[in-house]
């Protein structure tokens, strides 16, 4: 994203667009890989993929009312926050 809209000056929605036709086709092959190989839980895996689609949906109409300066600092913020939880969390040893 930050190639493309940096360097290559594409549009902001032509970038995101661009990212998801490349992320959805791997990220399908990648699952169903996955499955095959019983690594994944579909089970398990069902619960968070529901989730994740009604989030997307919703966050998706709410950032169309939003200002892209203002949508670019909360995902900045994310992205903050969740590096410093990756840099900073420690797993709990077992009992």
């Amino acid at each position: 994203m930050l190639w493309l809209t940096q360097w290559q000056a594409l549009p902001y929605p032509t970038a995101r667009t661009t990212n998801l036709l490349f992320f959805l086709p791997s990220s399908l092959i990648a699952s169903c890989c996955n499955l095959k190989n019983h690594c994944l839980s579909l089970s398990r895996a069902f619960p968070g993929i529901a989730a994740g689609c009604v989030a997307a949906l919703l966050f998706s109409l709410w950032g169309q009312n939003l200002d892209s300066s203002l949508l670019g600092k909360i995902f900045g913020g994310l992205l903050l926050i969740i590096g410093m939880h990756e840099l900073l969390y420690r797993p709990r040893k077992a009992r």
